[in-house]
């Protein structure tokens, strides 16, 4: 109802009248202080802007409002790994220990945000599985098209219909108390790639 239908407005909207914590000298844009305000009344969210509107800035933006946030998961291609680094050293207002897992290391209790990309997830699966993260982000999601390709089933899990048709028993995937999907590309060319994302 009308509950809904605010929701939907807000996530349309250019700007919001609401302050939120950024560094001492940097400021988010309008439109990103309304993406940030509308997903923190959300658990689960994607943000489908333009390539180099942001995206980063307002997961980083979403960390910032939540003192309750204390353990992140970023799953991004391994390109940009480095970028999300240097965006959440730069952009976030609490302290952190920032870690890139890597093909031969799982950073463990090291970290407080983990950042992996898509092609470790098979080999860290168990441990990315095990915990319930405060904040999972998902960059360039529509990487994850083919719900039953490895990664794809490491990240979002085997969906009922999917754990069915081959036999098999259902599993979470990686689990948050927020889930953020990012991608400049939200409508896929066929509802199938789309699944994995919609259904996680």
């Amino acid at each position: 109802g009308k509950e809904r239908a605010a929701l939907v407005d807000e996530s349309r909207a250019a700007s919001a009248d609401v302050e939120l914590p950024a560094p001492d000298g940097l400021e988010y844009l309008p439109f990103q202080k309304a993406g940030i305000a509308s997903a923190l009344k959300r658990g689960n969210v994607l943000f489908g802007d333009d390539m180099g509107l942001g995206k980063t800035i307002q997961v980083i933006g979403m960390i910032n409002a939540r003192p309750d946030i204390k353990r992140v998961l970023i799953v991004c291609p391994a390109t940009l790994k480095q970028n999300w680094q240097r965006e959440l050293n730069k952009w976030l207002v609490r302290k952190f220990r920032i870690r890139i897992a890597t093909g031969q290391s799982w950073p463990g209790g090291y970290a407080d945000i983990v950042i992996m990309n898509f092609d470790i997830a098979t080999k860290h699966a168990a441990k990315i599985q095990a915990e319930l993260w405060d904040l999972v982000a998902i960059d360039e999601a529509h990487y994850l098209k083919n719900r039953e390709s490895k990664r794809t089933l490491a990240i979002f899990g085997m969906d009922p219909y999917t754990a069915k048709r081959q036999k098999v028993e259902p599993s979470p995937g990686v689990r948050g108390r927020l889930q953020v999907g990012m991608t400049g590309t939200p409508i896929p060319n066929r509802p199938s790639e789309g699944f994995g994302l919609f259904h996680w």
